[in-house]
């Protein structure tokens, strides 16, 4: 990524990029695809709560028997986004990375405490993601910064949750308004 910096962007599942690319909205000299990079598909269990992996599919987390049992908020909230032909290919960070303000995941991930963990050859940093976002389409990445994992804290204890989408058109679309 130094270099080529301002010239190049980094790609995910591409679902977001490549439309604004054919758009015309984002012209990079350089992409640099992260589908062959270790471990950032993987869901696992930590100490500190569920570790999701930046190209974890948005199909994938929907699926996932951890996220079910641990997280069942986030299951629901992944099963309402979009249709299942774009979840197969959309990832969990490219949608954060994004930062499209009408996405269907951020609102459950702030309301469960989730942290965007960016890594840089610096080292990690995390944010928690009330933080992440600071306008329409803009993130607190900084120049170098890969999101590579998100970390949702387990939910108390007898605590409970729901995510609700209101939408005047059809169940894959953008809602209008929604909670978590």
């Amino acid at each position: 990524m130094d270099q080529y910096g301002d010239d190049a962007r980094v790609m995910a599942g591409g679902t977001a990029l490549v439309i604004q690319m054919k758009q015309r909205l984002s012209q990079p000299g350089h992409v640099i695809g992260l589908r062959q990079v270790g471990g950032l598909n993987s869901i696992e269990s930590t100490t500190e709560g569920l570790r999701i992996g930046a190209l974890c599919t948005q199909r994938q987390i929907e699926n996932s028997t951890l996220i079910a049992e641990d997280l069942p908020l986030l299951a629901k909230t992944f099963r309402k986004v979009a249709t299942p032909r774009i979840r197969n290919m959309a990832t969990i960070g490219g949608g954060l990375v994004n930062g499209d303000p009408n996405q269907d995941p951020p609102p459950a991930l702030i309301a469960l405490g989730a942290s965007a963990v960016m890594t840089s050859k610096s080292g990690d940093r995390v944010v928690p993601l009330e933080d992440l976002f600071l306008d329409y389409y803009e993130t607190d990445i900084h120049p170098g910064e890969v999101l590579t994992s998100v970390l949702v804290p387990p939910a108390p204890a007898g605590s409970g949750s729901v995510y609700l989408k209101f939408l005047p058109r059809t169940a894959d679309d953008y809602g209008t308004v929604s909670a978590a």
